[in-house]
């Protein structure tokens, strides 16, 4: 049955007029009549029937005022009540993450989802990465952030696409004019992350097919444990290093950094949610999950 035209009937039959429940519903008589001809047909009952000026219902019309009246006011009344609930919603999400993924994804995942669910709260930490999957599995953590896919078979995952990185260079860092992606023997100094594997050797094989140049090993001449420091660090131009989005654009659209090569395309990261396979009672992560799962 048509809500809209159900909803009419409710007004017709409260008014008793066509007139003044087209009036109400700031709609034409015509539109009104035409409305209630087509309910009636749908139906194949009368409902109405007229006397002089007036429109009075007919038993079946009493027994259908009745039965939709009060489901008519809890249809309008279901999308405030809904948003309540979801505002109201409490909970709590426990995530970790390694010095490198948390800081680039923690505010990502989390601000859409809190628009959202205000009252659920979260706890994020910063844990070594081999210990990731230990918490996760002993239940002291929902969620991991990892550069790698999980190695139990207890642990399921999803790939988050939200991260790249560019090689960048401080507005004051001066660098040979003739500089190809391949060639790691003429950037120096090079500022590195600590106890990762993202940078210069990742960009490489990222373009190895496009740049036969062999790969020598580049030895970074300084590392650091965040990616903050060591976007500060370039930013100083105390060497090259790569800048990671969206954390480096203000960086990026100020000057203060400057990427290395202007038509390369930037570096994707892939970065892993986990979670553990085994059902997760608590219903701010299921809640937080379906939200990533549709981002």
């Amino acid at each position: 049955m048509d809500f809209n035209r159900l909803k009419t009937f409710i007004i017709v039959a409260q008014t008793g007029n066509m007139t003044r429940a087209a009036e109400q519903l700031f709609r034409t008589q015509s539109a009104i009549t035409q409305q209630m001809k087509l309910l009636q047909e749908e139906l194949g009952l009368v409902l109405f029937e007229r006397r002089k000026a007036r429109i009075f219902l007919t038993a079946h019309g009493k027994t259908l005022y009745e039965f939709a009246k009060p489901r008519i006011r809890e249809l309008e009344d279901l999308p405030a009540k809904l948003r309540n609930e979801k505002e109201a919603m409490e909970g709590f999400v426990r995530i970790e993450a390694c010095s490198i993924t948390g800081p680039l994804l923690f505010p990502f995942l989390v601000s859409g989802f809190q628009k959202n669910y205000p009252n659920i709260r979260f706890q994020m930490k910063l844990v070594e990465p081999t210990r990731l999957e230990e918490h996760l599995l002993r239940g002291d953590s929902d969620f991991f952030l990892s550069l790698r896919g999980p190695e139990s078979p207890m642990i399921s995952h999803s790939q988050l696409e939200r991260c790249t990185c560019i090689p960048v260079r401080g507005a004051t860092f001066e660098m040979p004019s003739s500089l190809g992606p391949a060639d790691p023997r003429r950037m120096m100094p090079w500022i590195s992350l600590e106890k990762t594997t993202l940078g210069w050797d990742s960009w490489l094989r990222f373009f190895s097919e496009e740049d036969s140049t062999s790969h020598s090993v580049l030895r970074p001449a300084a590392t650091v444990s965040d990616v903050a420091t060591l976007h500060q660090l370039v930013s100083a131009g105390l060497g090259i290093g790569m800048a990671f989005l969206p954390l480096a654009e203000k960086e990026l659209s100020s000057g203060r950094l400057v990427p290395l090569f202007q038509q390369r395309k930037p570096l994707p990261i892939s970065i892993y949610l986990a979670f553990r396979q085994t059902r997760n009672l608590n219903l701010a992560h299921d809640l937080f999950l379906e939200h990533l799962c549709k981002g």
